[in-house]
């Protein structure tokens, strides 16, 4: 694992390595200078979750060594806080694209305006978070708070946090919606630190305890050990071990950004290596051949994107099957937890939560069963698609050569497949699309509960009425309801395929075709300069296929 900076500096030296050679070989290079800024002032985050009381906001307020957090005993961070050091000190909240400043008496006070999705991002020139000055600390609601917290949780956080925290009162332990909260968790792969805190309220042997009961909760939950269990005490400032977390995380977050710009990088490499190769393998060929090569590659372009075409015709109706397959399967899960759902109501629970819960899991459930395999295949013939345009191999016979080891691993995916995955990857990110639909499903049946307290029924006559409501109603509108937008976001998934596989069939016939203009621009020049030209596209290759094996 190298340390952040070392990081940076490589693949800043590698944007302003790769983009003269994009301008010249692929008429490109304006994403790379983007690239080098967003590397420059990258930030890995780090969302603290738990429960309302499990200290978090304190937690904070000493680690900073500032009250700039409200804490109380009832639920106080109705939104995600972000908290990174900076140059100067900022309060920023962020309602989608809109940005307007906030002053810290309002964070302090709660008196700023905000909507439930909205982000104040606060930076501070504080000498205590100024060691860690690619992480940022996310404050988010407790788990309690809701179906909105808990996708805000992973929704929002998945994709770029550096590890998940879990904050743990010991008096409370770990609860179950932290167990089910990991439970989703696992499906992403993402690190997971645990804090005890508020470890003044126990003696040490009731901590250690604590610590190793946690450990084989999480183990058992999350299928592995957790990366980092240590207590700390926001009231005696004991915060050692929360340094030595932070510290951990802060080399960590080198990996993380080569991650994040791992998959860009390549496909620049990928698209630069096939348009040198181009150029290498077609230099002498006459100026007819060149034609008749052109020729060749824009037929092969053609019949591949018809290829295409037919595939994403007969892969429409086989997704519409698969959505299907996937909302039985959370409707049967639903259906299977109905005593878990009628328990929530009577004991005055949160069944939003309960629902979305119950829906996410069976989502990732479905998702593995039917959906992945489904991608998977239909990945693997678009790249069938890809293959048949005979473009210059990726390395050539001389480079194949000098680069064995690396040409002749199989297991390396290609852009093409670092693409689609990304697009599959993005799919068992479904909170946004059910969590709005269940709260106003669910809503119904606690509203029908109310109007049933007074009534002279039975405790069990009401448990029957609930159940009846919750199986002929809440679960067919819940289902009814989230069929739709699942349908479309697997449809999206297969047109992003189809998207990423039409692009890549035009950028190799554009890049054979500029190759092969190229060599016939080139050749005016004096045999010596041509000379001096053939040499300048092997260089160039070498220092491509050097990259290669770094981003590898």
């Amino acid at each position: 694992m190298k340390p952040i900076y070392k990081q940076q500096a490589e693949l800043i030296e590698l944007c302003d390595t790769l983009e003269p050679l994009s301008k010249e070989y692929l008429s490109s290079g304006g994403s790379l200078s983007d690239w080098r800024k967003e590397i420059n002032s990258y930030k890995a985050f780090i969302p603290l979750i738990g429960c309302y009381s499990a200290g978090k906001s304190s937690l904070l307020n000493a680690l900073i060594d500032s009250k700039l957090f409200k804490v109380k005993i009832d639920p106080c961070t109705d939104i995600a806080f972000e908290l990174s050091w900076g140059k100067q000190d900022t309060f920023i909240l962020q309602d989608g694209d809109d940005i307007y400043p906030v002053s810290m008496h309002e964070i302090q006070t709660g008196s700023y305006s905000a909507k439930p999705n909205s982000i104040i991002s606060i930076t501070l020139d504080n000498e205590h978070l100024k060691a860690y000055p690619h992480l940022a600390l996310v404050d988010l609601p407790g788990l309690q708070s809701g179906i909105n917290a808990h996708s805000m949780a992973i929704d929002s956080y998945v994709r770029k946090s550096a590890a998940y925290l879990i904050v743990i009162d010991p008096e409370i332990g770990l609860r179950r919606d932290l167990i089910e909260f990991l439970l989703e968790l696992r499906a992403f792969k993402v690190p997971v630190y645990c804090l005890i805190t508020k470890s003044e309220k126990l003696h040490e042997d009731g901590l250690n305890d604590i610590v190793k009961k946690t450990g084989e909760q999480i183990e058992a939950s999350f299928g592995r050990k957790a990366d980092y269990i240590a207590t700390a005490s926001a009231k005696k400032k004991d915060l050692e071990s929360v340094h030595k977390l932070l510290s951990q995380l802060e080399n960590r977050s080198g990996e993380l950004l080569f991650n994040s710009f791992n998959t860009k990088l390549y496909t620049v490499v990928s698209s630069l290596e096939k348009a040198i190769n181009s150029r290498i393998n077609n230099e002498a060929l006459n100026d007819d051949e060149l034609k008749a090569k052109e020729k060749e590659i824009i037929k092969q372009s053609a019949d591949a994107l018809r290829k295409v075409s037919d595939a994403s015709e007969r892969q429409g109706n086989t997704i519409q099957n698969t959505g299907t397959q996937l909302v039985m399967h959370i409707q049967q899960a639903m259906e299977s937890n109905i005593y878990t759902l009628v328990s929530t109501v009577i004991s005055h629970g949160d069944l939003n939560s309960q629902v979305g819960y119950i829906c996410r899991k069976a989502f990732l459930e479905g998702y593995s069963l039917y959906v992945q395999p489904i991608l998977k295949g239909y990945s693997s013939e678009l790249e069938s698609c890809i293959g048949n345009i005979h473009v210059e191999s990726i390395r050539n016979e001389t480079q194949a050569n000098s680069h064995s080891e690396f040409a002749n691993n199989a297991s390396e995916p290609n852009f093409f497949q670092r693409m689609v995955s990304d697009i599959v990857k993005s799919i068992p990110l479904i909170g946004p699309i059910i969590g709005p639909i269940i709260v106003g499903v669910v809503n119904s049946i606690i509203d029908l509960f109310r109007d049933k307290k007074g009534s002279t029924g039975s405790q069990e006559e009401q448990k029957q009425q609930i159940e009846m409501q919750i199986r002929q109603e809440t679960i067919a509108k819940v289902v009814n309801s989230i069929q739709g937008p699942i349908q479309e976001k697997l449809n999206a998934a297969i047109n992003d395929m189809n998207r990423v596989t039409e692009e890549t069939i035009y950028n190799n016939e554009e890049s054979t075709k500029e190759a092969l203009w190229d060599i016939q621009k080139q050749r005016t020049e004096s045999a010596a300069a041509f000379e001096a030209r053939k040499q300048k596209w092997q260089g160039d290759l070498e220092i491509v296929v050097k990259y290669y094996e770094y981003l590898s």
